[in-house]
C-alpha cells in the first residue's frame, strides 16, 4: 500500500520523466492503469479520468478498453460499457487475441442479462463458450456454463439451469477449482439430480 504522499511523488516523478521524453508510451499507459487501479474502489471517477487519459493515448489498447468497459459497468452506465466491450471485441478479433474476445463476449452477455435482454445474453454467452472450448480454456468455459445456469435459473428454466450447473461443476471439479463447492450447493438446492 502506498501513502498519498508516495503516490503524488510517484506521479510527479513520472510526469517529469515523461515530459523529458524518458518514458515510453507503453510505460505511461501502464502507469495510468496502475493509478486507475489504486483509485478504482474508493474514487471510481478519478479512476475513470486515468483510464480516459490512457484511452486518448492508445485507443486500441485491449486492457484500457476492458478496464473502461468494466468501470462503466460498475458505475451502471451500460451504454458506455457496451460501447467499450463491443470495441474491445472488434479489436481483440483483429489482433487475434481470442482470450480477450471471449472475455468481451462474456461481459456483453452479463450486461444484457443485467438489462434483461436475455436472448442477447444467451447468444453472447454461447459465443464466448465456443471460443473457450475451441482453445481448451476449460475454466473459462465453466464460467460460461455457470453464467448460462444463473440466467436460466433466474428465468425459471430449471432443467436448463441444472444442465449448465452440472457442466460447470464437472469442469471446476476436474480443475480442482474452489468454485466447484458453490456450484454443487446450487445443484443440491435445486435438486438437479431429480431433473
Amino acid at each position: 500500500p502506498h501513502s498519498k504522499r508516495e503516490i503524488y511523488f510517484g506521479i510527479e516523478y513520472f510526469l517529469d520523466k515523461a515530459l523529458a521524453g524518458q518514458i515510453t508510451l507503453k510505460k505511461h499507459i501502464r502507469y495510468l492503469l496502475y493509478l486507475a487501479f489504486l483509485n478504482y474502489f474508493e474514487n471510481p471517477l478519478i479512476s475513470l479520468e486515468y483510464l480516459e487519459e490512457a484511452y486518448q493515448l492508445d485507443p486500441v489498447n485491449l486492457l484500457v478498453n476492458n478496464n473502461l468497459a468494466l468501470l462503466y459497468r460498475d458505475l451502471d452506465d451500460y451504454e458506455q460499457s457496451l460501447f467499450y466491450y463491443n470495441q474491445l471485441h472488434e479489436l481483440a478479433k483483429s489482433k487475434r487475441d481470442w482470450r480477450f474476445a471471449s472475455i468481451s463476449l462474456s461481459n456483453l452477455g452479463a450486461i444484457y442479462q443485467i438489462t434483461e435482454q436475455f436472448a442477447l445474453a444467451i447468444k453472447f454467452y454461447y459465443e464466448a463458450l465456443a471460443i473457450n472450448q475451441r482453445l481448451g480454456l476449460n475454466v473459462l468455459a465453466s464460467g460460461q456454463y455457470y453464467n448460462l445456469a444463473l440466467l436460466h435459473h433466474r428465468r425459471g428454466h430449471l432443467s436448463e439451469a441444472c444442465r449448465n450447473y452440472r457442466e460447470a461443476y464437472v469442469i471446476y471439479l476436474k480443475a480442482e477449482d474452489q468454485r466447484a463447492s458453490g456450484v454443487k450447493s446450487r445443484i443440491d438446492s435445486l435438486a438437479c439430480y431429480k431433473l
